[in-house]
C-alpha cells in the first residue's frame, strides 16, 4: 500500500505493477487520487480500516489467491460500499462471468484489456 487514505475517490488493485501504475498516473491526470495495493488481501485490509472513504474500485481479476471478482464479493459480503466496480481482464471469455456477476450487482462493469485511458476515464466518473 503506498499511502494512508483521507479522501480519495478510487481503490485499485493489481498485482501487475506496470498496470497499476499506469493507471494511477492515467487517473492523477484528471485530479482522481488513487491509493493502489497489490492484492486483494491488502485491499480488504484496507478496507477495514478507512471503509468510506472510496468511491470506485478498480481491480484486475487475474491475482494470486484471490480474483477481482471473487475481491468484489468479499466485499459485498463485508457490507463495504462502492458506487462503482471496475473490472479489467485481458481474458475474452471473462465477460460470462462477469456478466453474471452483473445480473446481482449493475454497479459492476468489465473493461477489457487493452484499453484507452478515455474509455477508464468515462467510466470513473
Amino acid at each position: 500500500m503506498n499511502t494512508q487514505p483521507t479522501q480519495v475517490e478510487i481503490l485499485l488493485v493489481s498485482s501487475d505493477e506496470m498496470l497499476r501504475e499506469t493507471i494511477r498516473m492515467c487517473l492523477k491526470t484528471i485530479n482522481l487520487d488513487t491509493i493502489t495495493t497489490n492484492n486483494a488481501e491488502e485491499a480488504l485490509e484496507l478496507l477495514k480500516h478507512f471503509p468510506y472513504n472510496f468511491r470506485v474500485l478498480i481491480t484486475d481479476n487475474q491475482m494470486d489467491n484471490m480474483n477481482g471478482i471473487e475481491l468484489i464479493k468479499e466485499i459485498n459480503k463485508r457490507g463495504h460500499y462502492f458506487e462503482k466496480f471496475i473490472i479489467t481482464s485481458s481474458m475474452v471469455g471473462l465477460d460470462q462471468e462477469i456478466e453474471k456477476l452483473r445480473e446481482t450487482d449493475k454497479r459492476v462493469t468489465p473493461l477489457l484489456k487493452p484499453f484507452h485511458p478515455d474509455e477508464l476515464f468515462d467510466l470513473v466518473r
